[in-house]
């Protein structure tokens, strides 16, 4: 039940409210929560209000769609409210209200990635508290320890089999992947192709060590730290396993599960085709099948065409990052000027949320 209230909120927090207290219930940590992303006083901290709704199991991913439906809303309300100003003040009003929901959910994520690791220590202090006792539950011990191998073996066969590995790490919450070639294993180890993608992937964790391989089945992650480097390979420590609880933080840009085919033109070189995979108001992220390079340099200036909606659009970036995978070269945009497009981004980035969370 929320505290009494000694002076009425804004609007918006009661809408943020309302709209957090149909998915989580009325309770005293959704009341706080509302605070922090109203700016209102609180009593608690963010983290401690965050710790609170997982210790009374609220699930992550409930936890993160209600919190993305809310910058939803918000950032709705913003251009409703501003529709008649200038775009550029239009845009630093949305851009204030996503970092401030990038900061709530990138505590949510810092908390949970805690709140998981204390569990597992937990369990395994009760197993080996049963296990000095003599309790006839010793053999659950067993059985968590099998679990954790038949998963990784599982999943190093499907890597074997495919002779990949899908690897992907959190930068500011929002998930980064890439596909590696798979070389070989041991008992704990992996081994792994170095490239520039790879190498993009631990970079972004803060040891740079770091980072995360899909396991078979798709619903469990397992940490993946550098044990050596050599020469075009990685060797790669197999570390505890977490459930993929971040998959539905997507903000500043969203993945495009549609097939958006792409024409990308860069001087006088010949056009080619390729499929959108990202999206933001800021920039794209390009898929061109059937080659293991990236047909452009970093810095280069392109000029994309594809339809977003119904209206055939043509944007012009800066060629930002490159990588490969699978026979598919990989390019990341930074729009230059986009102007009066931006509007029309933001609504399809919108749409492709709600696909997302609804799905």
């Amino acid at each position: 039940m929320k505290p009494a209230k000694t002076l009425k909120k804004p609007l918006q927090f009661e809408k943020t409210h309302t709209r957090l207290s149909r998915t989580l219930g009325n309770r005293d940590a959704v009341y706080e929560l509302a605070c922090h992303i109203c700016h209102e006083q609180t009593k608690t901290s963010l983290e401690a209000t965050l710790q609170t709704l997982l210790h009374e199991d609220i699930h992550i991913h409930r936890l993160l769609s209600v919190i993305s439906a809310c910058e939803q809303q918000w950032l709705q309300y913003a251009f409703d409210q501003a529709k008649n100003l200038p775009m550029d003040i239009q845009f630093t009003s949305a851009k204030k209200i996503i970092h401030d929901f990038n900061r709530i959910q990138d505590t949510l994520l810092l908390v949970a990635d805690r709140y998981f690791e204390h569990l597992s220590v937990q369990k395994a202090q009760h197993i080996h508290t049963l296990a000095d006792t003599g309790n006839r539950s010793v053999p659950q011990q067993h059985l968590e320890q099998q679990s954790y191998h038949e998963i990784i073996r599982r999943s190093m066969d499907a890597w074997k089999r495919s002779q990949s590995i899908a690897i992907r790490n959190y930068h500011q919450g929002l998930t980064i992947r890439s596909m590696a070639t798979f070389l070989g294993h041991d008992d704990r180890h992996i081994t792994i192709r170095l490239n520039e993608d790879v190498a993009r992937i631990f970079a972004i964790h803060p040891s740079e060590q770091d980072a995360f391989a899909v396991c078979e089945g798709e619903k469990v992650q397992v940490r993946l730290h550098i044990r050596e480097i050599q020469e075009g390979q990685l060797v790669l420590e197999l570390g505890k396993t977490f459930p993929m609880y971040s998959e539905n933080r997507k903000h500043l840009n969203v993945q495009v599960n549609e097939h958006i085919p792409v024409t990308i033109r860069s001087g006088k070189k010949r056009p080619l085709h390729a499929r959108l995979y990202d999206l933001s108001i800021g920039g794209l992220g390009i898929v061109v099948h059937g080659i293991n390079q990236a047909p452009y340099h970093i810095g280069d200036h392109i000029e994309c065409q594809f339809t977003l909606g119904t209206q055939p659009v043509s944007l012009k970036g800066v060629v930002r990052w490159t990588g490969n995978s699978n026979e598919e070269a990989r390019i990341g945009v930074e729009l230059v000027h986009p102007g009066g497009i931006q509007q029309q981004l933001q609504k399809e980035v919108f749409r492709m949320q709600r696909n997302i969370i609804n799905s």
